[in-house]
Order: structure tokens, then sequence, then C-alpha cells
């Protein structure tokens, strides 16, 4: 794939993600796909199989209310794809929580994504802030 290709096929996986087609995000997808999310987040763990970005959705989802996504630039290079994106937190005055996701290919199939926050505190609060709701 070219890098034109490459992005406009990252662009769509993205807003399948954003309206939860799941289904239709199989298609992306290895059958071996996983999702790596750090141990220091609210919602750690290893996602993997055909309903990983289902249950890492539900997880984050349960954990905090994220009211906002903007996605700022898609970097290509060899079997890797970042995603440079942030997100607003409910309750959070600060900036945006700004993070990137390294995506990996196999063929034109994702393989793997495994995010990386700049700073996970304001991620921690907002499920702290969330938890405290709920009781």
């Amino acid at each position: 794939m070219t890098e034109t290709e490459t992005k406009q096929r990252i662009g769509r996986m993205y807003e399948l993600m954003g309206e939860r087609n799941y289904a239709a995000l199989a298609a992306y997808l290895t059958e071996d796909f996983f999702v790596t999310e750090a141990s220091s987040l609210p919602y750690a763990g290893i996602y993997s199989g055909p309903d990983a970005l289902r249950d890492l959705a539900d997880t984050i989802t349960a954990s905090v209310n994220i009211t906002g996504a903007k996605y700022l630039d898609i970097l290509v290079g060899g079997e890797f794809v970042a995603v440079i994106m942030e997100m607003t937190l409910e309750g959070d005055p600060g900036p945006p929580v700004r993070l990137s996701e390294v995506l990996r290919f196999r063929g034109d199939k994702c393989c793997e994504i495994r995010p990386h926050y700049f700073d996970p505190l304001p991620l921690i609060a907002a499920a702290d802030r969330k938890r405290k709701q709920a009781n």
C-alpha cells in the first residue's frame, strides 16, 4: 500500500471504531490481533482476538468518560503506523490528554495496537472521579 492508501485505511479504521462498528472493523484486523494497554492505566491489560477492540472500548467506557477525541496526524513507516491524537476527559479542566497509538501491520491488516500516553495521570484521576460518582 502507498502512504496515502495506508492513511486512508487507518482513517477508516478509526471511523469504524468511533461508530463502534466492530463487525466491519474485523476486516481490517488479523485473526491474532491484540492491544496492549500499559499497567499504569485504569484499563490496563492485553485485549486479544476478534472482540479485542469491543472489549477494550467497554472497559474504557466503564473506567473513564471521554468527551472528545481528535486525530492530529498519521505517520507511516514500514510495518508501523503512529496515530497522534488527543482526548478530552469529562471533569478535567486541564489540556487534552495527548497520546500516540502505534499500529503494527502484517500485509494490509493491523495485528497490534500499542497506545503511548505522554501523561497518564489525568486518565487515572478521571477513573477515580467516575468510581467515586458511582458510589
